[in-house]
């Protein structure tokens, strides 16, 4: 039996509310249509805002987020408090019987100490479906905030991308649709690339195609492509309806595949949408 596709929602998608209320309706026309689907995300624009407002430089490292041990309790506040109502909420008035969740609920995921450079943030180290599964049985909808706990760390933020990578595994997703601001990911010449593997996202890294926060997506994509054998898709959150339908398709998104499936660094598409190279949360 095929698991559900695992969707992951930006920050940058929740925080506008015209492009919210449009990728809950898509979500909830899916849903409607007898798609199985979880939802996971972000919220890092408004983690940074937060902190700014209370007087704090929010601080990366390669795109990934450092969480300081007096900060974490911020960060979970926001992603699994006022970003994860906010987008239950949405899906709610679109029709969509949606339930908010956390990584720590029900062990969805568990999570371990990552890189100490990074603080209070957590890698994935394997879950527990059965919880999403029954949600999904019953007909609810599982919106998943990328926030954790270690029985002796406490609280730990993961980032989102990493998150939802974990589930898709977890859950033996078929694909896991990354929407985010960019059209997908651009060679040098700005174009849209319509498949890529791990060799070829390095190849991207050594000469600075990518940078930032968009390093750590297409590894952590990369990641789950290999460990699961199925694509990952990236794209605009503007494009959710093909996405979710099809995944990366001929000049929508970016398709990172496992190792020897003949994707490549090659000639892509114009971006159908304003883009940046950098990624985000």
């Amino acid at each position: 039996m095929t698991g559900p596709t695992v969707i992951k929602v930006g920050g940058a998608a929740i925080d506008e509310a015209a492009t919210l209320a449009s990728i809950a309706q898509t979500i909830a026309a899916a849903h409607e249509s007898g798609a199985s689907l979880i939802i996971v995300h972000g919220g890092g624009a408004a983690v940074d805002q937060r902190l700014r407002d209370l007087g704090r430089d929010p601080q990366k490292i390669d795109g990934v987020r450092v969480t300081r041990a007096d900060e974490v309790s911020i960060v979970a506040g926001v992603l699994g408090g006022e970003s994860s109502l906010a987008l239950v909420a949405a899906l709610r008035q679109a029709g969509v019987p949606a339930v908010g969740l956390r990584l720590a609920d029900a062990g969805v995921v568990r999570v371990a100490p990552a890189d100490p450079r990074f603080g209070c943030v957590g890698t994935v180290d394997g879950g527990d479906a059965e919880a999403v599964g029954a949600l999904l049985a019953a007909g609810f909808l599982p919106v998943i905030a990328p926030i954790g706990y270690h029985p002796e760390l406490g609280l730990l933020n993961v980032n989102a991308d990493a998150a939802a990578a974990g589930i898709a595994k977890c859950v033996g997703s078929p694909r896991l649709v990354l929407l985010t601001d960019v059209s997908g990911v651009q060679d040098a010449a700005g174009r849209v690339i319509e498949s890529l593997d791990g060799e070829a996202i390095e190849q991207l890294v050594s000469e600075g195609v990518v940078h930032g926060g968009m390093v750590a997506k297409l590894r952590n994509a990369a990641e789950t492509a290999e460990a699961a054998g199925v694509p990952v898709c990236i794209g605009h959150a503007q494009d959710a309806a093909a996405l979710i339908a099809v995944g990366a398709a001929a000049g929508i998104g970016t398709a990172v595949m496992p190792s020897g499936s003949g994707a490549h660094v090659g000639s892509g598409n114009t971006p159908r949408h304003t883009s940046r190279q950098d990624g985000g949360e």
